[in-house]
């Protein structure tokens, strides 16, 4: 495919690198001629210094002939206006980045008087087919995991009826056995294993060390139980200190504040820290910075249920939620953009690295693999994914059994969904029309996997 991007910013290279790698055509534009140059050292790219609003530059860069134009720049109202023009000039389809964590998924135009009806317009009308917020998801990816029992994030997948969930080894009676051999209180399957700096996908004579961080697949509802046999399990946080003020930190305090926990936002800009108590009725807003020891306890971090570290620097996140673990809060949560930091930061003690890179870059890897796949969650930093796979009558795997379908070294098959079930396969599972399978493996291997069920 033919793909123009709009920026030459972390989240735009991090979209063109996926793409490079399955094989697309990359155009990015930028009006920093430097940030061009940087790009093109890393990535074997197009490039066009100019503005994504300028109709002159789109059609350089053969905007008519574009099958996905993705607006991600840092400023909302030019990443919605390139996709409008995009479209008008013959881009198939368009992707904008949206940061406003309070946009709603709709637009509402201006009325003649405030007691006049508004109408309501919603983004494909104004030729976006997707909208990204990172920093959005990131937040919510933050709220469900506070709500969990378990210091672990979870991915959900097939409209939520299965959970992908990270656990800590921590029980030895758990460890040594074969995964084949263990004993799990509702259906379940061990799909991915991270020892160290090592990922794996674990076959049955594979066992668990403790210390080993594994990922779950079962039916959402059978999750916690399952959890159990790995981890201690914990109440939902309920006391949380989140540091930072910006968009993530807002959205988390606002969701905390409905789910009626006790929420204190500690944020060095003193106008920011105005707007935040405009805003959250509930939340204490404390103007300070969150690096200090002697603060950190003053401000109750050791009692406190959840830390979580949401100010602009990846590194900083990464200090202070250590510190935070360190003094005894029960869960440390950072936020990392780096995908490099992201196994560092739980490496070093950090319970939960949350990437909105990462999570963005999810969102659109559907997008771009839609219809094929249903629905994606990276696991392990990135280095392993889960994807959804819809089965219908031109699915060449149709009526086979797992056992007779070849999938590439890495690759396992952990959950297929049948008339709203959920069935953690045997070997000799076959495969229906109307299942959708989810397949889990590592990153580098999936596309391979992804065309054995391509419809001929």
């Amino acid at each position: 495919m033919n793909i123009i991007i709009v920026s030459a910013g972390i989240i735009a290279s991090r979209i063109a690198a996926m793409l490079i790698k399955q094989g697309h055509d990359v155009t990015i534009i930028d009006q920093s001629e430097a940030a061009l140059d940087n790009i093109s050292l890393r990535l074997d790219v197009r490039t066009i210094q100019g503005s994504g609003i300028d109709p002159k530059v789109l059609a350089e860069a053969g905007v008519e002939n574009a099958n996905i134009v993705v607006a991600a720049t840092k400023n909302d109202e030019r990443n919605v206006i390139t996709c409008f023009i995009s479209k008008e000039l013959g881009a198939k389809r368009t992707v904008a980045r949206i940061q406003n964590p309070e946009y709603p998924g709709f637009f509402l135009a201006p009325s003649k008087s405030p007691t006049a009806p508004r109408r309501v317009v919603r983004p494909k009308k104004i030729g976006v087919d997707l909208l990204i917020n990172p920093e959005y998801m990131a937040a919510e990816h933050i709220l469900n995991t506070l709500s969990s029992l378990f210091v672990t994030p979870v991915e959900t997948l097939a409209d939520d009826l299965i959970q992908i969930a990270e656990f800590a080894v921590e029980k030895e009676d758990i460890t040594g056995i074969p995964i084949q051999n263990m004993n799990f209180p509702n259906p379940g399957m061990v799909v991915v294993i991270t020892r160290g700096t090592e990922v794996l996908i674990p076959g049955n004579e594979d066992a668990l060390q403790l210390g080993d961080h594994i990922y779950v697949i079962s039916a959402r509802k059978n999750m916690d139980k399952i959890g159990e046999m790995f981890s201690q399990s914990k109440k939902p946080a309920r006391n949380i200190i989140i540091a930072g003020g910006g968009s993530i930190g807002l959205h988390v305090a606002s969701g905390l504040e409905k789910m009626g926990a006790r929420v204190k936002i500690i944020e060095p800009n003193k106008d920011r820290c105005t707007e935040l108590a405009k805003k959250l009725t509930k939340t204490l807003v404390i103007h300070s910075e969150a690096t200090s020891e002697e603060y950190l306890r003053e401000e109750g971090v050791q009692s406190c249920d959840a830390f979580v570290a949401a100010i602009e620097r990846d590194e900083l996140n990464i200090l202070i939620s250590l510190l935070a673990k360190k003094l005894g809060t029960r869960r440390s949560l950072a936020v990392v953009n780096s995908q490099e930091y992201i196994s560092l930061a739980e490496t070093v003690g950090v319970d939960i690295a949350i990437s909105p890179l990462l999570l963005a870059n999810d969102a659109f890897a559907r997008f771009v693999r839609q219809p094929r796949v249903r629905s994606i969650a990276s696991l392990a930093g990135g280095a392993a994914e889960a994807v959804e796979l819809p089965i219908e009558s031109e699915t060449p795997v149709l009526g086979k059994s797992l056992d007779k379908i070849k999938l590439p070294k890495n690759v396992i098959a952990g959950a297929i969904v049948r008339s709203g079930k959920v069935i953690i396969p045997q070997a000799d599972e076959s495969i229906q029309d109307g299942d959708r399978i989810i397949l889990v493996g590592l990153q580098s291997n999936m596309s391979a996997a992804e065309k054995l069920f391509e419809h001929k």
